[in-house]
């Protein structure tokens, strides 16, 4: 079955025009998984249309979403992007996929005290708190017991894994490209065909969006990736 969808909200904590702001300039994707501007729904500001919180949803739809790990990682780092420039409390995501149903939930570290409770059964990491299965929108906790199946990660090396751990050896080949190239000026474009061949090409392309989403460099051409432009030295990778 080649059709995926993915449906989803986020609960806006402060500062909505400055959340819709930052998604209107999203535009349009150009890298698979695409999150467009058009994808989400702002919802009514206006009392008393809303009550209490205002949500932003989202609704796509996809062809072979999660055929691989890239596409998998690519759609997580996305949305990440995403909650990191919005203030938000709670953002749910539905995801139907040939895999199986998966939700999706990022919290605020600032909406839950105890997360370790049966009630949460979440993962903490330095941003956020993130954790599977049907849970509650107001609260973040979960709506009914977690199963075996309701979790997207695996245990096979080429399986999801929350939080994403990029291929220590593809962070290395990276790192030693752009050493090569750190004579170059910023604005400087670079032959990604010739720099960037490798046999771990999916998670090498990992690492290259990584710092496209941190604002380090971007793609020009088409998007087989073929040329990167350098905005900032030295790389953090």
């Amino acid at each position: 079955m080649e059709f995926n969808s993915i449906y989803g909200a986020i609960k806006i904590r402060n500062d909505y025009e400055k959340s819709v702001n930052f998604l209107r300039s999203l535009g349009k994707d150009q890298y698979y998984p695409f999150i467009n501007t058009n994808m989400f729904a702002f919802g009514d500001y206006e009392v008393p249309y809303y009550y209490d919180d205002i949500l932003i949803s989202f609704g796509a739809t996809y062809k072979g979403l999660g055929l691989n790990l890239i596409e998998w990682n690519f759609l997580v780092l996305k949305l990440e992007h995403i909650l990191r420039n919005i203030n938000f409390e709670i953002a749910q995501f539905h995801i139907e996929s040939y895999m199986g149903d998966y939700t999706l939930t990022w919290i605020c570290k600032d909406e839950i005290k105890d997360y370790q409770s049966d009630y949460y059964q979440l993962k903490k990491t330095d941003e956020w708190y993130f954790g599977y299965g049907r849970r509650s929108m107001f609260t973040g906790g979960l709506l009914e017991d977690l199963k075996p199946y309701d979790i997207l990660e695996g245990d096979k090396e080429e399986d999801f894994k929350y939080p994403i751990v990029f291929d220590p050896l593809a962070v290395d080949f990276v790192r030693q490209c752009f050493n090569k190239t750190c004579h170059l000026p910023i604005g400087s474009a670079i032959d990604a065909r010739l720099k960037f061949k490798d046999p771990l090409h999916d998670r090498v392309d990992e690492v290259l969006y990584s710092l496209v989403l941190a604002g380090k460099i971007h793609f020009a051409g088409n998007l087989d990736m073929e040329k990167i432009i350098i905005h900032e030295q030295p790389w953090f990778v």
